[in-house]
């Protein structure tokens, strides 16, 4: 695990009012970390462009953000789309069997007896479970849902996830 990077945290939607708001779709709905972090990146598809969040004038609207240098609505529109990403430093800490979804991207995916089927490119989250999006020259792309039917607990250390079944994924 990189402890030295960026790890988006949301999206950025369309403007709200007219002095910059922006609403903001957090890939976690229940985090409150943009309630106590000051600096965020934001960037279409990287951290690029260091921002600090503002105060909102009209009191605390739930999901809406404020940044520094954003003071109208066609300013809050180009960034429309963008990710919000924050120092992996201010992530809250975790228990010894927790971690977070972007850990799991570029794991390697191993079957069973341990030949490598693909690497975790993206994980979709869904109101029922994860669904990791597996690629790989054994599997092609394969979405695997994240239970222990299919999957075992992610070994971070190593690097690796092992799939059970996963032929029957196949489509």
């Amino acid at each position: 695990m990189d402890e030295d990077r960026w790890i988006e945290i949301g999206r950025i939607g369309k403007p709200h009012g007219l002095r910059g708001g922006l609403r903001f779709r957090p890939h976690d709905p229940n985090s409150t970390l943009l309630e106590v972090v000051k600096d965020v990146r934001v960037g279409a598809s990287s951290p690029d462009e260091p921002m600090r969040l503002r105060p909102n004038p009209s009191g605390r609207i739930p999901g809406v953000m404020m940044l520094e240098g954003v003071d109208d609505r066609d300013a809050a529109e180009r960034l429309r789309g963008y990710g919000v990403w924050v120092h992996r430093s201010v992530l809250p800490p975790l228990d010894e069997d927790e971690y977070y979804l972007c850990d799991l991207l570029g794991l390697s995916v191993l079957d069973e007896k341990g030949r490598l089927l693909g690497v975790i490119e993206d994980v979709m989250s869904t109101g029922a479970h994860d669904i990791y999006i597996v690629r790989g020259e054994e599997v092609g792309e394969l979405m695997v849902p994240a239970v222990s039917q299919f999957v075992g607990p992610p070994n971070l250390e190593e690097g690796t996830i092992v799939l059970f079944d996963w032929k029957a994924l196949r489509v």
